[in-house]
C-alpha cells in the first residue's frame, strides 16, 4: 500500500519511491541508502547531496537533482530531470538512460559509464572532465564546447551532436565511424565559428597542443592504424616527446595515464597487436630511468603503469619463451606466412632480425593458404628473435589461440637444449615449479625486448610484419 505522508530519510534508509506519495530529503547529506522505484516532483529533495548510495532499478521522471557523489546506478532511468549547477562526481552507471535532462553548468568528473544513453539532453556550458564512456551513445544532444577532456570514449556513438575539434584532440577513443550527423565547429558556440569537416583536422595546424594530438587525429580518420602502423603512431612511442611534456606534471600524467588505459583496452579487444603495448612498456620504464628530480606523484604513476603493462605483456613473452626451446629441441621453426615463395622476400622483410644471425630459411612451402615458411639457426638467441618477432605482431585473439594449443608443452626438453650464456643470465632451470619465473628472469634481464625494438622498428615495418605472420606450426 502507498504511503501518504512526510517522510524523513535516515542515513542506511532502503528506498522505494514507488510506494510512497511524498517524501522530503530533511537532510543535508544522503549518504549509504539504497534507492529504487519511480522517483517524481513529490519527493523532494531540495538541496541535499547524495552519496555513497545505490540506484538500483531505479526511475526520476521531472526531478530536479543537486551532487551526487561516489554513488553506484544499475539500470537507472532519468526523463526530463536536471542536473543544473549540481556536480555528479566519481559515479559508477551501468545500463543507465538519461532522456531530455539537462546538465548545464554542471560539473561531472572522474566517473565512469557502461552501455548508457544520453537523448536529446541539454550539455550547455559545460565540460565532462576524466571520465570514461564504454559503449555508450549520445544523440540529439546540445552543446556549447568541446564537451569533454581527459576522457576515454570507447565503442560508443555520437549521433545529431555538434562537438568541437578538441572533442578529439584532447580525448581518447573517439573514431569518425562511430559518428552520424556529428558537426564539428571550430568554436564554443558563444563565439564566432565556423564548421570543419574531419578530414581538414590532420592539416589544420592549431588543433593540438602536443605531438600526440596528431596521433589522435588521425586514429581518429583510421584506426586501422594501431595495426598498420603511421609516423604519428611512433610519435607517442619517442621518449623526447614525454620529456618535454613532464614538465607540466599534471598535464603528463594525465595523458600517459589515459594513453595507457586506451592502449590496454585496444589491445584486449585485438585491434593492437602486442608490440603497441610492449613499445609503450619500454618508453615508461626509459622515463623512469631519465627523468631527473621525477616528481613523486610521477613516479608512483609510472610504476604502477609499468607494473600493471608488465603483467600483460609478461605471458605472452614467456610463451615466446616456450616456442623458442621447442624450435631449438626440434632444430627449426616453421611459420605459417602470406606472401610469394621466394626467399629474398623473407629476407628483404626480416632483414633487421636475419643479418649478422644465424638464421637460414631452409624451406618454403606451398600450401593452399597460407604458406610455411621454416627457419633454421645455430643459436637460441636467434630463434628467439624471430620468434618474439612474430609474437609482438599479433593481436590478442591470436596470442590465446596459439597459447591454448601450447599449453601442454613440457619444459622438461629444456635440459637437453644448448644453454646460449648471452642470451640466458640465469644457468639452471631444473626445478619445474619454479621456471617458468626463472625462465622470465633469464629473458627479460637480457633486455632481448630491448634489442629487438632497438633496431629502429617503427609501427609499419612491424604492421608488415603482421600482414605475412598468420601463425605458427608445432
Amino acid at each position: 500500500m502507498r504511503q501518504d505522508h512526510r517522510l524523513i530519510i535516515k542515513k542506511g534508509t532502503k528506498v522505494n519511491f514507488s510506494e510512497i506519495d511524498k517524501i522530503d530529503f530533511n537532510l543535508s547529506d544522503i549518504s549509504n541508502c539504497e534507492l529504487t522505484g519511480l522517483m517524481s516532483k513529490a519527493h523532494i529533495i531540495g538541496r541535499t547531496n547524495i552519496s555513497r548510495a545505490l540506484f538500483i532499478d531505479f526511475t526520476a521522471e521531472g526531478v530536479d537533482f543537486t551532487d551526487i557523489k561516489d554513488s553506484s546506478f544499475k539500470g537507472a532511468t532519468f526523463r526530463k530531470s536536471t542536473f543544473n549547477d549540481s556536480a555528479l562526481i566519481n559515479n559508477l552507471m551501468h545500463d543507465c538512460n538519461f532522456d531530455n535532462c539537462s546538465f548545464n553548468m554542471t560539473s561531472i568528473n572522474g566517473s565512469i559509464f557502461f552501455s548508457t544513453t544520453f537523448v536529446d539532453c541539454d550539455f550547455s556550458n559545460l565540460i565532462i572532465n576524466t571520465c570514461k564512456f564504454y559503449n555508450c551513445k549520445f544523440n540529439n544532444c546540445k552543446t556549447t564546447n568541446k564537451l569533454m577532456e581527459y576522457c576515454l570514449i570507447l565503442d560508443s556513438t555520437i549521433k545529431n551532436t555538434e562537438l568541437q575539434k578538441e572533442t578529439i584532440t584532447q580525448n581518447f577513443g573517439l573514431t569518425l565511424n562511430c559518428l552520424e550527423e556529428v558537426k564539428f565547429r571550430t568554436n564554443s558556440s558563444n563565439y564566432s565559428y565556423s564548421y570543419i569537416r574531419p578530414e581538414e583536422f590532420i592539416n589544420n595546424k592549431s588543433v593540438g597542443e602536443f605531438e600526440i594530438d596528431n596521433f589522435k587525429i588521425q586514429y581518429f580518420l583510421t584506426p586501422e592504424i594501431l595495426s598498420i602502423g603511421h609516423d604519428y603512431f611512433d610519435e607517442i612511442y619517442k621518449i623526447e616527446n614525454w620529456l618535454r611534456l613532464c614538465r607540466i606534471p599534471n598535464t603528463f600524467k594525465s595523458l600517459i595515464e589515459l594513453l595507457c588505459e586506451f592502449l590496454i583496452y585496444e589491445f584486449e579487444n585485438s585491434r593492437l597487436p602486442l608490440f603497441g603495448i610492449q613499445k609503450i612498456h619500454l618508453v615508461i620504464k626509459s622515463l623512469i630511468d631519465n627523468i631527473e628530480n621525477i616528481d613523486l606523484a610521477i613516479s608512483t604513476t609510472l610504476t604502477g603503469l609499468w607494473l600493471n603493462l608488465g603483467r600483460i605483456i609478461f605471458p605472452y613473452e614467456e610463451l615466446a619463451n616456450q616456442l623458442t626451446r621447442t624450435a631449438n629441441s626440434d632444430g627449426f621453426v616453421t611459420f605459417l606466412v602470406e606472401g610469394p615463395l621466394s626467399h629474398n622476400f623473407y629476407l628483404r622483410k626480416f632483414d633487421f632480425v636475419i643479418e649478422g644471425s644465424s638464421l637460414k630459411i631452409i624451406r618454403i612451402e606451398k600450401q593452399n593458404s597460407p604458406n610455411w615458411l621454416t627457419f633454421s639457426a645455430e643459436f637460441i638467441k636467434d630463434y628467439y628473435q624471430i620468434i618474439l618477432l612474430f609474437v609482438s605482431v599479433q593481436p590478442k585473439f591470436r596470442l590465446e589461440f596459439i597459447k591454448r594449443r601450447n599449453i601442454n608443452a613440457s619444459l622438461e626438453k629444456f635440459d637437453n637444449l644448448k644453454e646460449d650464456k648471452s642470451l640466458f643470465s640465469i644457468e639452471t632451470f631444473r626445478d619445474s615449479k619454479t621456471s617458468t619465473s626463472m625462465l622470465y628472469q633469464s629473458f627479460y634481464l637480457s633486455k632481448n625486448i630491448e634489442v629487438l625494438f632497438d633496431f629502429g622498428l617503427n609501427t609499419k615495418v612491424l604492421g608488415e610484419c603482421l600482414k605475412i605472420f598468420v601463425g605458427i606450426f608445432f
